[in-house]
């Protein structure tokens, strides 16, 4: 991948590859803390990512 992909982009490559590997989509029944527990771990990966191409701008 030689173009730069958006964060979009970057988002749909990662939850392909994860699908590709047997990981399932979103619980059904996922809870509040669950919620937290995914959100700790995208946190870093989003700062990652807006690190390497700064037009990935934080939301809010």
């Amino acid at each position: 991948m030689s173009q730069l992909l958006t964060m979009q982009g970057r988002i749909d490559a990662y939850l392909a590859e994860r699908r590709r590997l047997g990981f399932k989509g979103q619980a059904r029944n996922a809870t509040p803390t669950s919620w937290a527990c995914r959100l700790e771990v995208l946190r870093p990966f989003v700062e990652h990512e807006r690190r390497l191409d700064p037009r990935n701008k934080p939301c809010g």
